[in-house]
């Protein structure tokens, strides 16, 4: 079990210092502007696009599979933000982000399937050509997208109707 650990490249380290950042801030409230609210997603999203052409041994497969969990991640965040309150900051008009778990514990549940399936393939190289491999990478990095993507429009989407009902 160490020797996972010692074989274990230090970006990953880094990566995963930097989700526990990211993920303890969220469990604080915070203010943020829609378009900083956008940023993140679309970061997660172009660098998921990145690497599903560049590793991508079934494209078509891939593109599908990315959709799919992608449209599935925003329908779960859909559902799980439908009843969250969002409040906009009548001093900065930035939306009030409450302080919340959930997301914090998705993106290390989502780390520690990732970093099993980096893994998988770093002691079986050959895995990679499997398809229901492929179909799980692709498919936990769409959902994660998805669920970003689904959290950013649930706060905008909540916070225009609190700009709405207040006038």
């Amino acid at each position: 079990m160490l020797e996972i650990f010692l074989e274990t490249p230090k970006w990953v380290f880094v990566s995963f210092a930097l989700i526990l950042f990211l993920g303890i801030s969220t469990c604080f409230e915070s203010r943020r502007s829609a378009q900083e609210l956008i940023l993140s997603p679309l970061i997660f999203l172009g660098l998921s696009l990145y690497f599903l052409v560049l590793r991508s041994s079934s494209p078509l497969i891939s593109a599908m599979t990315f959709l799919a969990s992608t449209i599935a991640g925003t329908g779960l965040a859909s559902f799980v933000y439908r009843n969250t309150y969002i409040g906009i900051d009548p001093k900065t008009d930035k939306i009030i982000c409450k302080g919340e778990y959930k997301l914090f514990v998705i993106i290390l549940i989502v780390f520690m399937v990732k970093y099993f399936l980096g893994y998988q393939q770093a002691i079986n190289p050959t895995s990679s050509e499997n398809i229901l491999f492929t179909i799980a990478d692709v498919g936990i990095s769409g959902l994660l997208i998805g669920f970003f993507l689904g959290r950013c429009g649930m706060f905008i989407r909540q916070a225009r109707r609190a700009v709405n009902s207040s006038q």
